[in-house]
């Protein structure tokens, strides 16, 4: 693994850990939002979401561990849907579609 794919690869580590901690959060908050309207499907659609972002960074994170080229078309899928996740999403995935795979 080269030095840019070990940064990228910390830099998905570090988001899954944010984006895990945003998901409990979340959930601890869930009590209350559920006395305002429409405050409990807000807090919903930001679970799904980030839980959605939590697998999908998983599993761009095994499989570029296991096989490199399934890998590099999960890490540009992750990293297009990425670019929603303001603003720490947004970094890793202009960092990844910029400079990770392409010295190979």
């Amino acid at each position: 693994m080269n030095h840019v794919n070990r940064i990228y690869t910390i830099m998905l580590i570090v988001l899954l850990i944010f984006t895990v901690l945003t998901c409990g959060q979340m959930i601890l908050l869930r009590p209350r939002f559920a006395a305002v309207p429409r405050g409990l499907a807000v807090v919903k659609f930001v679970e799904i979401t980030y839980g959605i972002y939590v697998a999908g960074i998983v599993l761009t994170l095994i499989l570029r561990a296991t096989t490199p080229k399934a890998g590099r078309i999960a890490a540009a899928a992750l990293n297009i849907a990425l670019l929603a996740m303001f603003p720490f999403g947004t970094v890793v995935a202009v960092f990844g579609l910029w400079k990770i795979d392409k010295a190979e």
